[in-house]
């Protein structure tokens, strides 16, 4: 899918003379498509010069795939030492070329300035005092004007795209976990044990297809799950893994079909063992709950859908309760067969082996996060014999509750 250049064009024409500088339309390899006027000075004697053209290429084509990486305006100074404000064109879901303003500077045009200028300019055809007098016409630009030109330039070329919406998304979500690590080891202790409460609000933001809630409350638990194993990717893979079966259940519960989301998960599960660092597993992590999400929400047009989202709530709520059939049919305003067969035709296990599996992985958190006796677990759980839910546990994990948390550890 070609870029659109007339209406990159006329866009980055009018902006570039509202703002008073240039602007540039460029390809995915960085050739030069368009230069509007207010720009036309320093960058056009540059070109003059086909080594200093050569590296401008290569600049343009790698600013705009950083900031497609960024999902959002990247800010860059080129071969010659002039600002450069750089946002991603994309179509189709693939860089197509990116559209610049250019050339500025954010300083002033000193004896330092002229320094630079000519240390860039050495080994090539370019004659200083021709560079100088452009650059010294250079409109100069402060902070807050750079961002007003950067969420401009980002309108221009449609910052809504879904690409680099989830660009944007992975960039800050990385961000805020680093803070989040940095928060804690500040105040360690209270970050040891894991906020059930929190992977519990997520799960619910999951289920009602709450998207934002979903990733804001995602980036608190990875936060707590990197802080508690620092450096050990084994160890952060297996918490991470955990925390996929349970969102996983969670898109279930708001609507997706269960053999679409065991596809998914095969082709996650996949990806996760060839993950080598941090920021891999971070990118992992959000393309998995995007997919879950998606996958629920084109599911939840489906005969049943709604009737089916709201037993699962009902149960997921009230697990710890004597559940029957019938009684959370009553609660879902379906018969108990209809509701049977939803379970079997959507989830593929009965309505015992689901309220079952619904325990056993709020036990499996309990174990890993908390240190709460056996006994206790049960009895949140709804189980008056402890003897009995290690056997149920045992029959679905297994191993004992015990030997469970100590493979956990």
């Amino acid at each position: 899918m070609a870029i659109k250049k007339e209406w990159y064009s006329d866009k980055l024409k009018m902006f570039s003379a509202a703002a008073a500088v240039g602007a540039g339309l460029f390809d995915e390899n960085g050739e030069l498509i368009m230069l509007t006027d207010a720009g036309d000075g320093f960058c056009s004697f540059a070109r003059s010069c086909e080594e200093c053209r050569r590296r401008g290429i290569q600049f343009h084509a790698d600013a705009g795939r950083e900031a497609y990486r960024l999902g959002e305006a990247y800010i860059a100074r080129c071969p010659l030492g002039a600002v450069v404000i750089t946002a991603p064109i994309v179509n189709g879901g693939r860089l197509q070329g990116s559209a610049a303003f250019m050339p500025m500077r954010m300083w002033a045009w000193d004896a330092e300035a002229r320094g630079e200028l000519r240390q860039s300019l050495e080994g090539l055809s370019l004659d200083y005092s021709r560079m100088q007098a452009a650059g010294e016409q250079l409109p100069e630009i402060d902070i807050p004007r750079s961002k007003a030109l950067m969420e401009l330039i980002m309108e221009t070329v449609g910052r809504d795209s879904d690409e680099l919406e989830l660009n944007r998304l992975m960039g800050s979500q990385q961000r805020r976990i680093s803070e989040m690590i940095g928060e804690q080891k500040q105040d360690g202790e209270s970050f040891r044990v894991y906020p059930i409460h929190i992977e519990r609000e997520m799960l619910s933001r999951v289920r009602f297809g709450d998207r934002k809630g979903a990733r804001a409350l995602l980036n608190e638990l990875l936060g707590h799950i990197f802080f508690r194993a620092p450096g050990n990717m084994k160890l952060m893979k297996a918490r991470v893994l955990e925390l996929v079966v349970v969102i996983s259940r969670a898109a279930v519960e708001s609507g997706a079909e269960m053999e679409a989301l065991l596809g998914l998960n095969y082709d996650f599960v996949a990806e996760l063992s060839a993950v080598n660092d941090y920021e891999e597993l971070c990118a992992w992590v959000v393309r998995m709950l995007e997919k879950f999400l998606d996958t629920a929400s084109q599911s939840q047009q489906a005969p049943g859908s709604s009737q089916l989202s709201e037993a699962l709530t009902y149960i997921r709520s009230n697990y710890m309760h004597n559940l029957t059939l019938d009684a959370v049919a009553e609660q879902a305003h379906v018969s108990p067969y209809y509701l049977s067969h939803l379970f079997r035709e959507r989830l593929g296990v009965t309505f015992v082996e689901y309220v079952t599996g619904v325990r056993m992985e709020t036990a499996k958190s309990y174990l890993i996060h908390t240190r709460l006796p056996v006994s206790a677990i049960a009895e949140r759980l709804g189980y008056d014999d402890p003897g009995y839910f290690g056997k149920v546990f045992r029959r679905y994990a297994g191993m004992t509750p015990l030997a469970y948390r100590r493979s956990s550890l």
